[in-house]
């Protein structure tokens, strides 16, 4: 390859490169808006994003994750369907469309995307702490307890497996421990 050739082709990679690099700015800002409650902005950003890659797995996911903040269930569950079609094995947005199944009081088709979610990635805290806190509704105290055990193997520090630990140690009366974890929250 000649060096005029080289040098053209050098350009065209820094543009591509650079568009990626905005690209990935705009979507680590749209998230950081977002988690600041600045949901708004961060679906301006979104969409603009979804509008450049509309098959683009991580923007799908995160608009999902804001229709479901804001309250809009259909639009959520759309966008994670559309996410995991373009990522099948996306064990984030499988768990995510599980917590929609939960809001619509689907506890079935809740619990098949948790287990899915888990059978995909074995040490997915989200989707642990899901399966807890679904079992501990459903009164089953022995896989609540399983799963919030698990949990709390993996990451003790942090303060949602604590709690679900505690609320599974109350559904197994074991008041006294639940109420060491309440405390120290």
């Amino acid at each position: 390859m000649n060096r005029h050739l080289r040098r053209k082709t050098q350009k065209q990679q820094n543009k591509v490169s650079n568009k990626v690099s905005n690209f990935h700015k705009s979507l680590l800002n749209a998230i950081d808006l977002h988690s600041k409650k600045k949901f708004n902005e961060a679906e301006n950003i979104y969409n603009k994003l979804n509008q450049s890659q509309p098959h683009n797995y991580d923007v799908l996911r995160h608009l999902g994750i804001l229709n479901q903040d804001l309250g809009r269930y259909k639009e959520a569950y759309n966008f994670f369907i559309k996410s995991i079609e373009v990522k099948p094995d996306g064990f984030e947005a499988i768990n995510n469309l599980g917590t929609v199944h939960l809001f619509n009081r689907n506890r079935e088709l809740a619990l098949k995307c948790f287990e899915k979610a888990l059978s995909i990635k074995s040490n997915y805290i989200p989707a642990i702490n899901n399966l807890s806190g679904l079992h501990h509704r459903l009164g089953d105290s022995k896989l609540s307890l399983k799963y919030a055990k698990l949990a709390l193997s993996l990451q003790p520090d942090n303060i949602l497996t604590r709690n679900q630990f505690a609320k599974s140690l109350i559904l197994n009366m074991r008041l006294d421990e639940a109420i060491k974890i309440f405390r120290t929250l």
